[in-house]
């Protein structure tokens, strides 16, 4: 019972609640990163046997959109970590609360 109050009082609860849905959540991710790799490279295939200056066309300029779509990727993350920041900010009484208890 010591071991429970302690664990959830050093917020480890939450982990240790929710490690093996991490893991088959991590697994499975992997499993379809592979998976959409594969479908990828098969469709650029086929995109290459129909119309193979398209799919050239196609393999020159990823990289071009890639970069210019960088900045705004940078700007998403920034968004979310001073959102998650408001967040932690407007929950920190509610925690602070529950903590006392």
């Amino acid at each position: 019972m010591y071991a429970d109050n302690l664990c959830w009082l050093t917020g480890i609860y939450r982990a240790c609640q929710f490690q093996s849905k991490i893991n088959k959540l991590l697994s499975a991710v992997a499993f379809d990163k592979t998976k959409r790799l594969n479908m990828k490279m098969l469709l650029w295939l086929l995109l290459f046997v129909l119309c193979w200056p398209l799919a050239l066309l196609a393999l020159v300029l990823y990289p071009v959109f890639w970069l210019i779509s960088l900045p705004f990727r940078l700007v998403g993350i920034a968004a979310e970590g001073l959102f998650e920041l408001l967040r932690a900010i407007v929950l920190l009484p509610s925690r602070l609360l529950s903590i006392s208890r």
